[in-house]
């Protein structure tokens, strides 16, 4: 039994903070533990520490005594965290065991390795992906890498509307409705055909991929046939999927149609629009936002919701 501390050297530390990322390896929390410094001589501050998963002298938490001194002070034996959970841990041995602090550490390893060979898409929180095969003016396979921002350049029926129209119908509800009703995606798909998104978030990734599927049954006198959505969860069939990864709205024609000439009348459609996608009653739409709303410069008018006079819609709002 060893009765002296069998601690951690400083190139031990350094490999374990590396090897970590810098990050605290507690499950959810992914702090960021290096920062610069003008005022230290090193031109750092470090704010993580290097926990031991088995205690390094008798009587700490988690304490081997079968452990040899070697294998207490190195890397193996250690865990990077931030200094909040490098005390929790320790408080609460009971909980954060041995095994549970070494399963941390590997699955955290593995997601910083996971950064670091996925490049920035790794760093991508949201819709960070899109497949898609044989819908619409699209022929074959296509796949579209997306960032935080995107803009699309072409030419008119150059799928620009498309592209947006697919990735609007993974938030399901109207949009799922207008996609499969323009691509007779349940009616009369091309055969092969499949939309396909990716969502990065910090706890992992999600792969969507709704395709059409033919369904037969025994009617008796006469097969009965249909199409339905076939979902795909992760490579795995599944009855749906999260739409709500999916918080996608798309506005289009109904923003310019043509005998609506006045700006406030469409900005009243707009946000008719916007309830509708939403499933949700238009006043709680008006009452998300402030009394009085100040439009930018493209409209150039400010707006007020009122309450409806007499003989007006309920759902109607004048400018």
């Amino acid at each position: 039994m060893t009765t002296g501390a069998d601690e951690f050297s400083s190139s031990t530390k350094d490999l374990l903070a590396k090897r970590s990322g810098y990050i605290c390896a507690y499950p959810g929390c992914r702090r960021m533990t290096v920062a610069v410094s003008d005022d230290r001589t090193s031109g750092l501050t470090m704010t993580g520490v290097a926990a031991h998963i088995a205690a390094a002298r008798s009587g700490g938490p988690r304490f081997d005594s079968i452990m040899g001194s070697d294998e207490r002070a190195s890397e193996r034996n250690g865990i990077w965290t931030c200094q909040i959970h490098g005390k929790a841990i320790d408080d609460n041995p009971s909980t954060c065991t041995v095994e549970e602090l070494r399963r941390w550490k590997s699955q955290h390893e593995q997601w910083v390795f996971d950064r670091v060979m996925g490049g920035t898409e790794k760093l991508q929180h949201g819709i960070a992906r899109l497949k898609l095969r044989d819908v619409g003016m699209f022929n074959g396979e296509r796949e579209l890498p997306l960032g935080r921002h995107n803009v699309l350049l072409g030419l008119n029926e150059s799928g620009k509307t498309t592209i947006c129209e697919i990735l609007a119908a993974f938030a399901g509800g109207l949009h799922w409705q207008h996609f499969a009703g323009r691509f007779a995606f349940n009616t009369e798909p091309r055969k092969g055909a499949f939309i396909e998104a990716l969502h990065v978030a910090s706890d992992g990734r999600t792969v969507v991929r709704l395709s059409p599927q033919h369904m037969l049954a025994d009617g008796g006198r006469k097969n009965r046939q249909w199409w339905r959505t076939h979902v795909e969860l992760n490579g795995s069939p599944a009855v749906d999927w999260p739409r709500s990864l999916f918080r996608v709205l798309a506005f289009g024609d109904q923003l310019f149609e043509g005998h609506h000439t006045d700006l406030k009348v469409r900005f009243s459609m707009a946000l008719r629009h916007l309830a509708s996608a939403l499933s949700t009653d238009e006043d709680l739409v008006w009452g998300s936002l402030r009394d009085e709303l100040f439009a930018n410069s493209l409209f150039g008018y400010r707006f007020r919701a009122n309450q409806p006079s007499k003989g007006e819609h309920s759902g109607s709002r004048r400018a």
